[in-house]
């Protein structure tokens, strides 16, 4: 198995196993009123998802094509973007739906940090392979 395959197939089930236990948890703090956000948090997973699909193949392009540089400034650029994109989901969400907010800041929060968390990783992995093969 690829090493892009594996970090994509980990950030799969991380985000799959996250949905469920965020509305299960949501479900048992508030009650019924957080069924309403199964639906924000498929949505949420799939766009951090495919952000951090992109975001490695964007990485996997720049480690091969330009041999390793404009990476860190990549990787410190799509960080900001990352967090762009969620504070203007929130916003969205804030203003067009205008019930449970805070569910949904705390789903978005969760989805954030796990791709983060694992991009970070997979990044940090990627730059020590690319030294240990230089050496």
């Amino acid at each position: 198995m690829s090493t892009l395959a594996k970090h994509t197939f980990i950030a799969a089930m991380a985000l799959l196993i996250a949905g469920p236990i965020l509305l299960f948890g949501e479900t048992w703090i508030v009650g019924r009123a957080a069924l309403q956000q199964a639906l924000p948090i498929s949505v949420l997973a799939a766009v951090f998802f495919a952000t951090m699909l992109l975001e490695q193949y964007a990485l996997r392009y720049l480690r091969r094509a330009k041999g390793g540089k404009g990476v860190t400034g990549f990787y410190l650029l799509s960080k900001m973007l990352r967090l762009l994109l969620a504070i203007v989901m929130l916003l969205a969400y804030a203003l067009a739906i205008r019930t449970n907010i805070v569910l949904f800041a705390v789903n978005l929060f969760v989805c954030y940090i796990i791709t983060v968390v694992l991009s970070s990783i997979f990044c940090v992995k990627g730059e020590q392979k690319g030294k240990t093969t230089i050496q």
